[in-house]
């Protein structure tokens, strides 16, 4: 869990490399949809996967969802 001003996300941090990969669920999914993938690519390199606010084991954030907040 990493705090990010007020409440946590979930995050996993695999593998190793020079390059860092970021996978980002989507259609509300959590970030298990990426697993067999992770696998695959943290074989090469560094892989973060994580969970949006209020989704998987991630907390609720206190802030609305629009686009100004997502930016920020």
């Amino acid at each position: 869990m990493i705090d990010i001003g007020g409440y946590s996300l979930y995050v996993e941090d695999t593998g190793t490399g020079k390059v860092t990969v970021i996978f980002d669920a989507g259609m509300g999914d959590d970030s298990s949809v990426w697993n067999k993938v992770v696998e695959e690519v943290s074989q090469f390199s560094r892989v973060i996967t994580y969970d949006r606010a209020g989704l998987g084991w991630s907390e609720e954030s206190p802030h609305d969802r629009d686009s100004k907040v997502i930016v920020a």
